[in-house]
């Protein structure tokens, strides 16, 4: 009886930020990155948000990136391991009321 509460209780727990994140063009991506508070902290540096347009990141390739891609962009260690673990915890972070309105909006693929 207990392995079917729990398949019932999963099948109710909402959709991760990141089944939408993957989804999303560079502009949306973008747009979420720069109105994200948990995003606030870590010093991205000037050009960050011009590496992701310019490489045409998207949400699904975003998730992929490691700190040593981040390195590449020229970031210093610190905010590129910061930016690391940002990553994982956007899989298991649940869309706030906001990311809702993105991720349902007409421009994923942008």
């Amino acid at each position: 009886m207990s392995s079917a509460v729990t398949i019932a209780s999963e099948e109710q727990s909402s959709p991760k930020l990141t089944y939408f994140l993957k989804t999303w063009g560079t502009d949306t991506l973008i747009m979420f990155l720069r109105g994200d508070e948990k995003l606030r902290d870590i010093e991205l540096g000037y050009n960050f948000f011009t590496k992701l347009n310019d490489e045409k990141i998207t949400g699904h390739l975003f998730l992929k990136l490691t700190r040593q891609e981040f390195r590449e962009f020229g970031m210093k260690i610190r905010p590129a391991l910061e930016l690391e673990d940002y990553i994982k915890e956007l899989y298991i972070r649940e869309p706030s009321f906001g990311e809702q309105v993105v991720e349902s909006g007409n421009t994923p693929n942008n």
